[in-house]
């Protein structure tokens, strides 16, 4: 997605659809995100096969680890405080 869109990080977690049957949803965290909406990064996901609902979240910034990691958990607490955006 980086060559999709213009922002400065980001990073992207995967759960589960909402009922059973349902396709994955994945929820990228964007930080100073210039151009990305959420129907935007679905249609190119799709363009590479990969058929998952998307949601947007606008963070400060990705939460990492000394290594430069990404702090799943703390991505997680971060996702589930902020809201999505379109």
């Amino acid at each position: 997605m980086r060559l999709e869109f213009d922002y400065d990080d980001a990073a992207a977690l995967m759960r589960d659809g909402d009922g059973v049957g349902e396709r994955p949803v994945i929820q990228f965290a964007i930080v100073n995100n210039r151009d990305a909406k959420a129907d935007k990064l679905q249609a190119a996901l799709q363009a590479h096969g990969i058929d998952a609902a998307v949601e947007l979240f606008a963070l400060p910034s990705i939460p990492r680890g000394p290594g430069g990691k990404v702090n799943r958990a703390q991505l997680r607490a971060a996702l589930d405080s902020a809201g999505a955006s379109s």
